[in-house]
């Protein structure tokens, strides 16, 4: 048996981000669109309801998700590219120039540059340029190589589950290396016909290295991951965040492209999630984790939560904090994790103090990337560093979670468990 290890991160996000005001004025473009479409082919009008849903503006996104800007991807840029760019990103983050291919890359996303076939995965591969033969034993015999390739998509959960499946990978020996990616176009895959849950989502991919190493020094133990599915009484959480048409339940038809239906655009129930997934994160999904690695929260340095919502993430903390009164929990982004880091040595010794850190506020909900990019941030901000230990949880539609806890350079670094 082998233990497995980060060598690398890297990220890869649109090189324009739209502010609050910016999506605002989007949807009241659309608004327009559809007003004149609907006036041509004399049709009905929208209700006062449905133009209540165009209806935003930066006062009311920012207080109640905690977004301010988001980055959104050109019209001629894929799901696929951005992964190809991160994954690239992660291989000199963890070699530089010159180190042999991966054994493996699972692309965890859910807006899939095709809908069935290729898979994005296979696209990704060739924009690496992942050569799919070699040459053997000097000679001009060229030979196909072993390469482990898979798409995954469980929601926002899906980069845990790739986390889960690379790390059997290398346990099992089947390979020493390779590649975990969360990519997605979110901007693609929702209406702009309702507010909800446009203005949440940005574009973007992060990209782990996993590599083996000795069962010592781990960075990961089998104990540590904790993943499960509901799906709710009846299918309710299912329905929560949902594309109702173009799967095999409800083939696409053209009343399903009516702007005023959208049906085959992801739409979600933004109030009924909030009230259904945070006290299942917060009261379930975290201690059950905890308990299930036998640790506590008093054992954890950094806590990455999925960016979901801002009032999600706050709302989940002070739950935790109300189950683990031993712990402080200090909710961190770029703009105070300075200001946090400095403070907590001079905080009283008496409770352990751990650091939540978001990305939000710029990067709205990255959906599969958001885990990979919010390690990436947090270890350049100098909140993760070797000798920490990380939990990250994921959590999405489905409803699915994941927990991963992450010995941060190496088990033998990390201080013993309470």
């Amino acid at each position: 048996m082998k233990g497995v290890k980060i060598a690398g991160i890297g990220i890869e996000l649109p090189a324009r981000s739209y502010s609050n005001d910016d999506v605002a004025q989007m949807l009241i473009e659309q608004r327009d669109l559809v007003i004149a479409q609907l006036k041509t082919n004399g049709e009905d009008e929208l209700t006062p309801e449905q133009l209540e849903q165009y209806e935003t503006s930066n006062e009311w996104i920012g207080p109640r998700v905690g977004v301010f800007k988001r980055p959104f991807a050109e019209t001629h840029e894929t799901t696929s590219g951005y992964a190809a760019a991160a994954s690239h990103n992660a291989w000199d983050d963890a070699y530089g120039d010159g180190f042999e291919e991966p054994g493996f890359s699972l692309l965890c996303t859910v807006s899939p540059d095709h809908f069935t076939t290729p898979a994005t995965n296979v696209v990704t591969a060739r924009k690496m340029r992942l050569g799919y033969e070699r040459f053997t034993h000097g000679k001009e015999t060229r030979r196909l190589r072993n390469f482990i390739s898979a798409d995954i998509t469980q929601a926002c959960s899906s980069f845990g589950e790739g986390m889960i499946f690379g790390n059997a990978l290398i346990r099992s020996g089947m390979t020493d290396r390779g590649l975990v990616v969360g990519a997605d176009i979110m901007s693609r895959t929702v209406s702009k016909n309702r507010r909800s849950p446009f203005i949440i989502l940005g574009d973007g991919a992060g990209a782990v290295v996993l590599e083996s190493c000795t069962v010592e020094q781990s960075w990961f133990q089998p104990s540590r991951f904790f993943a499960g599915v509901n799906g709710g009484k009846d299918g309710e959480y299912e329905r929560a965040i949902i594309n109702l048409a173009g799967g095999s339940e409800k083939p696409l038809t053209l009343e399903d492209l009516d702007p005023r239906v959208d049906a085959h655009l992801m739409l979600m129930d933004g109030n009924f999630v909030y009230r259904t997934i945070v006290p299942f994160v917060g009261n379930r999904v975290i201690p059950n984790a905890l308990e299930y690695a036998q640790l506590s929260l008093h054992d954890i340095d950094v806590l990455i939560l999925h960016q979901a919502n801002q009032r999600m993430t706050e709302a989940v903390v002070d739950r935790l904090h109300k189950q683990f009164l031993d712990c402080v929990i200090w909710i961190a982004n770029q703009n105070n994790v300075k200001e946090i880091l400095e403070r907590i040595p001079n905080e009283s010794a008496e409770k352990h103090h751990i650091i939540c850190y978001c990305t939000i506020d710029h990067t709205g909900n990255l959906t599969s990337a958001s885990i990979p990019v919010s390690l990436h941030e947090a270890r350049e901000y100098g909140v993760i560093i070797p000798g920490k230990r990380v939990q990250a949880v994921v959590f999405g539609g489905g409803y699915s979670w994941v927990s991963i806890v992450i010995d941060w350079g190496g088990a033998h670094l990390c201080r013993a468990t309470a």
